[in-house]
């Protein structure tokens, strides 16, 4: 039946010989090119939800990860090699960004992904975002 279907569709063809290579292309998944103003996103939590909101960021958006805190080596490694992202703003915990590396997180990063577990949201922003608040008076999240 499909056979038939196809046939109709594509006269003339010789369905029963091999498909040449070069008549399939693939074409890479390309990332739309970015403004030099293009927001700058931190992954906090680089786990199946973190990779697909940075994978949609970087697809979809405008925007660019630059950041990521994950506590998994593997996880935040394979996020770092996705994402091009660099070392000094590659973290193992999400409270480093309201520690020591304060001053670095707030000038260069404009905003804050929370990829966590549903269940540590609240531990990692509890209402009203006081912790990540202090980046930015809550304008990072």
């Amino acid at each position: 039946m499909m056979t038939t279907v196809i046939k109709k569709l594509l006269p003339g063809k010789d369905l029963s010989a091999p498909h040449e290579a070069s008549s399939f292309r693939v074409i890479p998944r390309t990332a739309p090119p970015k403004p030099d103003n293009s927001p700058r996103i931190l992954i906090i939590g680089a786990g199946s939800r973190g990779r697909a909101y940075a994978r949609s960021i970087v697809t979809a958006t405008n925007g660019t990860v630059v950041g990521v805190a994950e506590p998994d080596e593997y996880k935040r490694r394979r996020l770092v090699q996705e994402c091009n992202i660099p070392d000094e703003l590659v973290f193992t915990s999400w409270t480093e960004l309201v520690g020591e590396h304060k001053g670095l997180v707030m000038s260069r990063v404009d905003g804050v992904c929370v990829c966590t577990l549903d269940e540590t949201h609240e531990e990692v922003c509890p209402p009203p975002f006081p912790s990540l608040s202090r980046l930015s008076s809550g304008s990072l999240i």
